[in-house]
């Protein structure tokens, strides 16, 4: 049975691809979808570094 990070789980966005479309989102400076994205990535997959910076970079981005 595939697992919750199981790239292969019908309907189920990765956390690559959370990550992917939400650095399209802060490249575009949607700061508020880019920070969601990037949570419901980390939700998946908390280790991702490079998504905690992005996210803090994105919610103080909203915020200005």
């Amino acid at each position: 049975m595939a697992g919750a990070n199981d790239p292969t789980t019908a309907g189920e966005p990765t956390a690559e691809a959370l990550s992917a479309q939400a650095d399209e989102r802060l490249t575009a400076k949607r700061y508020a979808e880019a920070a969601a994205l990037y949570e419901r990535a980390l939700a998946l997959d908390d280790q991702r570094v490079k998504d905690w910076i992005n996210r803090a970079g994105a919610v103080a981005s909203a915020a200005a």
